[in-house]
């Protein structure tokens, strides 16, 4: 009588893909209150000056004359240094959250990795694992042996060894201010998410469905 091989649907790990953009890092702030200090130190060196030349010479009324605009100069000078140290302190914080993202992204992305590497390897296993597989070893499961079908792409695909592959998630960024100080981490985040290292590579003994037979 013939024999009957049970096929159950073929269930397989899941496959990531797609394409995540990058936000762009964060640039200094404009040197506004830099150029206010120094606008605001050059008069305001002046009018110190002229105050001691007045005090030497005797000439107090012209010093009592040109102290409100030395107070103002000095108003303004204060509201400068803080303008600074507020961009400096707020610089300072967009740089650590964007600090902090990368690394939230860069884990994002190496899970993609392993799930990429967990579908190949569960669609491509060593030799050992196919062994077991067909002796029926602890924890084999020996209906995976038939669930490759014709109309399946891997259909004929022969594992060769470990190596590199494309990724299936990449990430992406437009550089559109190649002067900012992050730049060069988002680049790199964006060029380590383009190859999943020591993944199973293959070699496919027929044509992918829908590609012309070379013969």
């Amino acid at each position: 009588m013939p024999e009957y091989i049970s096929r159950p649907p073929r269930i397989q790990p899941e496959l990531p893909s797609g394409e995540v953009k990058i936000p762009q890092p964060p640039t200094p702030s404009s040197t506004s209150a830099q150029q206010m200090l120094i606008t605001v130190a050059i008069p305001l060196i002046t009018i110190l000056g002229y105050v001691l030349v007045s005090g030497v010479g005797g000439r107090g009324a012209n010093a009592l004359f040109i102290l409100p605009m030395a107070l103002s100069v000095i108003a303004t000078s204060v509201l400068s240094v803080y303008q600074f140290l507020r961009e400096r302190r707020l610089d300072k914080e967009r740089r650590e959250a964007y600090a902090r993202l990368l690394v939230e992204m860069r884990r994002e992305m190496l899970a993609s990795h392993d799930k990429q590497r967990a579908f190949y390897i569960h669609n491509n296993p060593d030799m050992d694992t196919i062994m077991a597989m067909v002796g029926g070893g602890e924890g084999a499961d020996e209906s995976r042996l038939w669930e490759r079908r014709v109309d399946d792409n891997d259909f004929g695909a022969i594992r060769l060894g470990m190596g590199s592959m494309p990724s299936t998630v990449v990430y992406r960024i437009d550089a559109q201010d190649v002067t900012a100080p992050q730049m060069p981490d988002a680049k790199r985040l964006a060029e380590d998410s383009e190859i999943v290292h020591n993944i199973p590579i293959t070699i496919t003994l027929r044509p992918r469905l829908g590609e012309d037979d070379p013969s």
